[in-house]
């Protein structure tokens, strides 16, 4: 496995467990 790959990978991980706070974090906003 690449260290690109891995890092791919690690990003992936990160962004599902982190979405729903980011999301929560800058959607305050008027939509």
């Amino acid at each position: 496995v690449s260290k690109r790959r891995f890092a791919e990978q690690q990003a992936e991980e990160w962004w599902r467990e982190n979405q729903e706070r980011v999301f929560r974090k800058y959607n305050h906003a008027p939509t």
